[in-house]
């Protein structure tokens, strides 16, 4: 519930702001006022209209005490091998499975086989105490639309895409790869395109926006603050 207290805080970060925040905390992570101040400051320098209304990590949903978080990249390409490897019938589970996991360091990295995803998803399934109409109503929101497969991995370079990140940016990829969601990942290239025709300059201060802001919420997520 938000106190009178944090309601003028609110009013005075940018929206951006609030969604990285929501994020860390969501991460158990509470930073403090300086951080708190710093990370509105970089995101008001890195925020354009198609950035404000998109987070980093995403919209999670949550049912049953369980956090099914956006596809990250890594989790967008394991369901897609699921999607062409594995019965139909347990799509539904493995699409559960990767969201609650998708921000996970190498979380999928055994998964890339029938038998050993098999054992995984039935252990996981056991564990789940959701209906099928909350597990549906989860992943439909979380995909805006209805359960269909990621798009092929074969017609998206996804190591293509994240080294273009790396090069532009700076951030590391594995902070692409895992805790980025692909909405977000999409928006990046977007803005990052729309600016191709807009100079030099004002694209080189954007990127160093985005720079500075993602150093600033791994080191806190690093520290743990």
């Amino acid at each position: 519930m938000t106190t009178d207290s944090q309601k003028p805080l609110k009013k005075a970060l940018s929206d951006l702001a609030l969604n990285e925040l929501q994020g860390l905390k969501d991460d158990g992570i509470n930073p403090t006022w300086d951080q708190i101040v710093q990370i509105n400051d970089l995101c008001r320098k890195v925020e354009t209209p198609k950035l404000t209304q998109v987070s980093v990590t995403g919209k999670p949903e949550r049912i049953n005490g369980r956090t099914l978080w956006p596809l990250t990249l890594q989790a967008g390409e394991w369901y897609a091998w699921a999607c062409d490897e594995l019965d139909e019938a347990n799509l539904l589970i493995a699409l559960s499975y990767a969201h609650e996991h998708a921000r996970e360091p190498d979380a999928f990295a055994e998964l890339y086989d029938v038998v050993e995803s098999g054992k995984v998803l039935r252990q996981y399934q056991k564990g789940l105490n959701v209906t099928i109409s909350e597990l549906l109503k989860a992943v439909h929101t979380l995909n805006d639309s209805d359960v269909e497969p990621v798009e092929d991995s074969k017609q998206v370079d996804r190591e293509e895409i994240i080294a273009g990140l790396v090069a532009k940016t700076g951030i590391p990829p594995d902070y692409w790869k895992n805790r980025v969601s692909i909405d977000y990942i999409s928006s990046q290239i977007d803005a990052i395109n729309d600016m191709e025709g807009d100079g030099n300059a004002q694209k080189s201060k954007y990127i160093e926006s985005e720079k500075a802001l993602g150093r600033a919420l791994m080191e806190i997520r690093k520290n743990g603050s």
